[in-house]
Parts: structure tokens; C-alpha cells; sequence
């Protein structure tokens, strides 16, 4: 489990943090203390023990779920407000009279998103854990080995990948760098937040425990602590890509290379209950549905040209995977010589890339803009057919008095909409 890419590092300072790895020991302490608690575990006993972890199980899905959920709630507000903004400026006018402020558009957009990606970066440089997804370390912690969480650039101090800081850091991050416009999502990251809040929320439920049953008080071991992790980044899962059965079998044939049957219960139960608590608090405007598969009569007829197109589009695709694996691997390796121990080399980083990046985004979405409104004109000038609800009609005085229940995709008030705007010439 030490090994990197398959091989002991080379380099002495990679070969001291070699030695330095070592496994966690999930097997039970064969102590006088484990024996005399096994001893005086009545059945009464193990059932009330036994229905408390179910409890904690299905509490970490709800706080997974209600964690989570938040996350991706505060992003989008973050979006649609960077978004507004821009926009707005693009619809202002300009000094000249014109309308399209492209100039101050580029400042909103660039500005907030080099704001919000340097709030990131101080997350990370704080807490070296919270950076990338996360999931190589969780992966390797539920498989034995318990991953440094580094050293500190800005204070200097040794920092845990597991402690309650760098979840704390990590949400904060999240936060600030996907609405930022960065090539990033929150499933890595939702992995690992998950995974830390059902090990804090196991060791809060367990304080509790103490003060509200002290004759029934239960130690929890090495291996309880690391299933209690695993089934946290399960529901991290659950709640973003809103599937139960994902959730689990990430931990089953993914994370953990041990489990047990009633592991895998009490995991599908704290899914479920992560599963039920996302769709009682967040119901977006595309749907609940994550992957709706498109339904019809031609859905499933497929030509031999459909299913070589699919061969080309898999090797095509596995090409260009592995190639840009090849160069986030070369990359990573120069990063971690190169920039990475400099605080300020970082930081540069990060406000480069969004500037290369965010540079264009807001003259092509006034190109668009302005395409649009083109097409707009040109269309009120002519009579176009209209064809909606499965009918055509030649004219709009023809849709009119048709009065015919027009419907569209999210907008609920499309028919009133289209039908004031065709009466009072708007159309």
C-alpha cells in the first residue's frame, strides 16, 4: 500500500515518507479489558448495541444528505448571481450609447471567479488535505493505511486528513470552486466530506451516548471507525449522483477491500435514508431524476452503423483517456517539485489559470447574445410556422384563435406567456 505508481520512490526525501507510512490495525486488541466486555454483552445487551449503530448509521445519511445537499444548493446561487451580474452588464449601455458593456461583463466574470478561486486556495494552503477530490485517501485509509495530511504552508503546522479543520476546509473550497467556472465538480470532493461527517457524527452520537445511557456505553473499534467512514462516502455518492445502489457498490468493489454482509445493510440503510432526506429538501427545476434515459418508439433501433459508430467513439474515447492521464500524471509530478511547496507559486497558479480560462467566456456569451437577438429581428420580420404540442399552423392570428394548450420544458406559464405576446403584437 506504500508503494507509488507500482515502485518505491527513488529520491531520499520520497523514501523518508515511504518508511514513515505505516497500516492501521483493524483487528480487535486481544485484551483483558475486550474479554471482560465480551463476557458481560447479554443478548439484551447486544441488541440495544446493535439497533444504536443502526441509528448512528441512518443519522450519518441524513447529515451526509443535509451537508451536501447545502453545498450544491449555496453553489448554485453562487452561479446564477455571477451570472446575473454579467449578464447584466452585457444588456447595459455602453459609453458610446451602444448596449453590451463586454469590458465591465469580463471584470464581473473574471473578477468574482479569480475571487472565489483565491478563497480555494487559502482553504487548501491551510489545510494541505483539502485539496484535489480526496478519494485517493479515503481509499487508502479504508484499506489500512493512514494518509499524512501535510504540512501547512501558511501556518507551518502538521495537519490531519481526517480532522474536523479539513472537512471544514474542504466545504469552504468546494464552495468557492465550482461555481468559480474551474473545470471541477462536487462528486470528488462529496466523497470525501461525506466520509469525514459520518466519522464526526459517529463520534458525537457516541458522546452522546455516553451522557444519556453511562451504564450502556460502547467503545467503538478500529474497524467500526473505518466502516462508519466508508459508509459516508457512500452517501456522499448518493446524494450527488441521487442513486442508493451507486453508493453501495462504490464501497463494495471500489473503496474497502474487506466488508461484511451487515456492513453492507447498514450502509444501504444510511443511503436510503441520504437518498430520502436529499429528495425532501432539494427538488431542482430539471428534475430529481440525475440520468433521465430518453423514452420512444425509436429509442432502441440501432442500424450497424449505429453500433460501429459506438467502437469508433469507445476507442476513440480510451485514446484520448489515457493520454490525458499520462499528461495529469507528468504534470502532478512537476507540480509537486515545482509549485507546490511555494505558497505564492500556488497562488499564482490558481489566478493564471483563471485568467487563460475565464478570458474568452465573456465575449463568446456576447457573441451568442447578439446572434440571438439577430435571429429575433430577422424572425419578427417574416411570418414563421409555428409547431407546438405535435400541430402546425401557418400563421400566428392562426395559433391565436386556435387557443391551443401550448406547453414547454420547465416553463409552466409558456401558453399565457405566448398567447398575451401574439394578441398585443409582441411576437
Amino acid at each position: 500500500a506504500r508503494l507509488v505508481c507500482g515502485r518505491r520512490p527513488k529520491t531520499s526525501d520520497d523514501f523518508g515518507r515511504y518508511c514513515s507510512v505505516e497500516s492501521d490495525d483493524y483487528l480487535e486488541p486481544d485484551t483483558a479489558e475486550e474479554e471482560c466486555n465480551a463476557r458481560a454483552m447479554t443478548p439484551g445487551k447486544r441488541a440495544r448495541r446493535g439497533f444504536f449503530i443502526g441509528f448512528v448509521y441512518a443519522v450519518v445519511g441524513v447529515m451526509s444528505s443535509v451537508v451536501m445537499t447545502g453545498v450544491i444548493g449555496v453553489v448554485g446561487v453562487i452561479e446564477k448571481a455571477r451570472v446575473k451580474a454579467t449578464v447584466t452588464q452585457l444588456q447595459s449601455e455602453n459609453a458610446e450609447g451602444g448596449r453590451g458593456d463586454i469590458g465591465s461583463a469580463w471584470l464581473v466574470w473574471t473578477g468574482s471567479s479569480l475571487a472565489l478561486c483565491l478563497v480555494a486556495v487559502v482553504c487548501v494552503l491551510v489545510e494541505p488535505a483539502a485539496g484535489a477530490s480526496g478519494i485517493p485517501g479515503v481509499i487508502a485509509y479504508l484499506n489500512g493505511v493512514h494518509p499524512h495530511g501535510g504540512k501547512s504552508p501558511l501556518t507551518g503546522h502538521e495537519t490531519s486528513f481526517i480532522s474536523f479543520k479539513t472537512m471544514l476546509a474542504k466545504v469552504i473550497g468546494t464552495i468557492c470552486s465550482i461555481p468559480a467556472g474551474l473545470c471541477v465538480g462536487p462528486e470528488g470532493p462529496a466523497i470525501h466530506i461525506s466520509a469525514l461527517m459520518a466519522r464526526h457524527v459517529a463520534r458525537a452520537m457516541q458522546a452522546v451516548e455516553r451522557v444519556l445511557f453511562p451504564h450502556y456505553v460502547f467503545s467503538v473499534h478500529a474497524s467500526e471507525a473505518r466502516d462508519f467512514l466508508a459508509t459516508g462516502a457512500a452517501c456522499g455518492i448518493c446524494t450527488v449522483l441521487r442513486a442508493p445502489l451507486a453508493g453501495v457498490m462504490f464501497v463494495v468493489e471500489e473503496a474497502s477491500s474487506f466488508f461484511t454482509t451487515r456492513h453492507v445493510e447498514r450502509t444501504f440503510l444510511a443511503c436510503l435514508c441520504a437518498y430520502w432526506t436529499t429528495f425532501a429538501v432539494h427538488q431542482p427545476d430539471e428534475g430529481f431524476t440525475k440520468f433521465a434515459q430518453t423514452r420512444g418508439p425509436f429509442c432502441n433501433l440501432q442500424t450497424f452503423f449505429d453500433v460501429a459508430s459506438f467502437v469508433a467513439l469507445a476507442a476513440i474515447g480510451g485514446v484520448l483517456g489515457a493520454g490525458f492521464n499520462h499528461v495529469v500524471i507528468r504534470l502532478n509530478r512537476w507540480r509537486k517539485h515545482r509549485v507546490n511547496p511555494w505558497a505564492w507559486r500556488r497562488v499564482a497558479e490558481t489566478a493564471l489559470i483563471v485568467l487563460l480560462t475565464g478570458k474568452c467566456e465573456p465575449f463568446i456569451f456576447a457573441a451568442l447574445l447578439s446572434v440571438l437577438v439577430a435571429h429575433s429581428a430577422a424572425g419578427a420580420a417574416s411570418q414563421p410556422q409555428v409547431v407546438m404540442s405535435g400541430e402546425s399552423y401557418g400563421s400566428w392570428d392562426e395559433m391565436a384563435a386556435a387557443d391551443v394548450n401550448l406547453g414547454g420544458q420547465g416553463y409552466g406559464g409558456l401558453h399565457e406567456a405566448m398567447q398575451r405576446a401574439v394578441l398585443q403584437g409582441d411576437a
